[in-house]
């Protein structure tokens, strides 16, 4: 399992591409299959870990080398070990997967259209991919799905709260295309007091509208919400084929 470079593993806060692969790692583990994790930072699992980063380079997240370093370390680490399978979550590091003999099969997390659509279909020929919504398959026709795997979540972590807060919660990054500024409107038509808890280290991110506050804990955010309000389709439909409002 390859995870991308950007944070730890588990993550403490923003980075849900770790978060899946933490819990998807432990599920494989917990049903009897071996299972190395190939990432960057600090980790806290079951698996063997190797990493391609002593400290996870986030300060310099949207920046293309550490993607570049990353996927090499991580091609070499795959150069020593006997694997069934390598399992990739990263954007650079399908590009080695015609170096190695065991089958690469790619998750892509983001959109598959335009620039992206084209290097997806130029690496077809040497492995799969797996869509995490059949919204995102539909988008990138042609491309060598294998399947559709939905993001899991662990349940237990989320017990159901049947007294809700009185507030609706944007949780992601302070950028134009995750539309906080419309989560914001969507909240104040509804009469509705907003949580905003993002991300917001990129400088796309930096030039978004922010306010004062402190970090908090997004499980309890998730679970105390009367409402989610998420990624705005009016803006930008995410590949995962989500509602904007989630009540």
């Amino acid at each position: 399992m390859v995870a991308p470079p950007w944070f730890p593993i588990p993550p403490k806060g923003y980075g849900g591409i770790e978060a899946m692969v933490h819990a998807l790692v432990e599920g494989l583990i917990a049903r009897g299959h071996e299972v190395t994790l190939i990432g960057a930072g600090a980790y806290r699992g079951s698996a063997r870990h190797l990493k391609t980063y002593e400290r996870a380079p986030l300060e310099r997240l949207g920046e293309a080398f550490p993607e570049v370093v990353h996927a090499l370390l991580a091609a070499e680490h795959l150069d020593k070990l006997e694997v069934d399978v390598v399992h990739d979550h990263c954007l650079g590091g399908p590009l080695t997967a015609g170096w190695r003999r065991a089958p690469t099969v790619l998750t892509a997390h983001g959109p598959v259209s335009g620039e992206l659509r084209t290097y997806y279909q130029s690496l077809s020929a040497r492995m799969g991919m797996v869509a995490i919504s059949e919204r995102q398959r539909a988008t990138g026709h042609g491309l060598s799905w294998l399947a559709t795997v939905y993001n899991a979540i662990p349940v237990d972590e989320y017990p159901l709260e049947t007294e809700k807060e009185d507030f609706c919660l944007f949780l992601g990054r302070m950028s134009p295309e995750k539309a906080p500024d419309l989560a914001i409107q969507a909240a104040r038509v509804a009469g509705r007091r907003i949580v905003v808890a993002a991300k917001c280290n990129e400088p796309g991110e930096k030039r978004s509208p922010r306010g004062g506050g402190r970090r908090g804990d997004r499980l309890h955010l998730r679970r105390g919400a009367r409402a989610a309000v998420g990624d705005q389709p009016g803006r930008r439909a995410g590949p995962e084929g989500l509602p904007a409002v989630g009540l």
